[in-house]
């Protein structure tokens, strides 16, 4: 699950399993506007849709998880009964306020495990940027990242303990030869697939450049049209003493 070799002896990339349990409410179809203190939910079945609410408070909290979308949650619905059903679930979407951030809408996805799931991996980056290698007519260059995506949708065919990122090593590149990530330099885990597998390596995760502070680069500029220019006069001077 990496673009590097392991970091130290026996290092491996976490799972994000652990043992967390939803509560939500059903909610019937003629409720539109949730309760006080709700927002609302939607678990996607491979049939049907089952419309839930969940306290917001713990909606807020479970937005914050750093692995929100490759974690398996157990779901529980009660009805207005308070007879309980259970899932196992995937969140695949979240919806907040713009200003408040205030989580206002939530869904899921039920799990299967050891079948076809789709399953978004955060990246994590390592490495420290004095450690790039680079030219050496930019080693005072400044180095500039485009971040591409902050995560990936996979196939996950195996259980509950789904790899917990994908880790990036900023100093496995060298720019300007080499200077991007795509998923085809990844080594995924045995049991996930990509949604895409055409042109993966035209699906970037991350790039960088080196760009010159403007002083040096019009003193480069300048000493490159001496050298040039050096150049000129001895190619002049050579073919003159060929002639003679």
């Amino acid at each position: 699950m990496a673009n590097h070799p392991q970091l130290k002896p026996r290092h491996v990339i976490p799972t994000t399993y652990f043992n967390h349990n939803l509560k939500g409410h059903l909610q019937p179809d003629h409720h539109i506007v949730p309760g006080p203190k709700r927002c609302t939910c939607v678990l996607w079945r491979r049939d049907h849709r089952i419309n839930f609410t969940m306290r917001i408070s713990h909606a807020q909290k479970l937005s914050e998880y750093a692995y929100l979308k490759n974690t398996v949650y157990q779901l529980d619905i009660l009805n207005d009964e308070f007879e309980q059903e259970t899932f196992y679930v995937l969140c695949s979407n979240l919806r907040s306020q713009m200003v408040s951030n205030e989580v206002q809408h939530m869904e899921f996805k039920e799990f299967f495990p050891n079948q076809e799931n789709v399953v978004s991996i955060p990246i994590k980056y390592t490495g420290v940027e004095e450690e790039i290698p680079r030219p050496k007519k930019f080693e005072k260059a400044i180095v500039r990242y485009k971040e591409h995506r902050k995560d990936f949708d996979l196939y996950w065919y195996g259980g509950g303990e789904i790899p917990a990122y994908i880790s990036v090593d900023v100093t496995r590149l060298a720019p300007p030869d080499n200077s991007s990530v795509c998923l085809s330099d990844v080594k995924l885990h045995p049991l996930l697939r990509p949604t895409n597998l055409l042109d993966l390596d035209q699906q970037k995760i991350l790039e960088i450049h080196l760009e010159l502070p403007k002083d040096l680069k019009d003193e480069l500029a300048e000493m490159e049209e001496a050298a040039e220019a050096a150049a000129k006069t001895t190619a002049i001077a050579a073919k003159t003493t060929a002639k003679n």
